[in-house]
């Protein structure tokens, strides 16, 4: 039919055709740096190793703290992706953990 030819239109793409970069210069472009790697780690294993009634007064701040896309929760436990969050989110758990202990 001659009216689905222009009524019917190709779905327009966003963004570049092309990357601007390379991988390696993307991947290097905002690397971690108010919170590297080594004090991400740092920070999850010292909310993992808080006893159990402080654990249960700083999850809360961490849910709440935290983007839906960094924390699930499982039947059993409440999951965090302390690689993933922002440093905001961290400054945040950082600042829980201190008024905890």
């Amino acid at each position: 039919d001659i009216l689905d030819e222009y009524t019917t239109r190709p779905e327009r793409r966003k963004g570049r055709n092309t990357p601007k970069h390379t991988p390696q210069q993307r991947s290097t472009s905002h690397p971690y740096e108010k919170w590297p790697v080594e004090r991400r780690v740092e920070i999850g294993t010292q909310v993992a190793l808080l006893p159990f009634d402080l654990l249960q007064r700083i999850i809360p701040v961490l849910w709440d703290g935290c983007r839906e896309d960094i924390r699930e929760t499982t039947e059993e436990a409440c999951v965090f992706d302390f690689l993933a969050m922002r440093d905001a989110e961290l400054d945040k758990v950082q600042k829980a953990l201190a008024q905890c202990v």
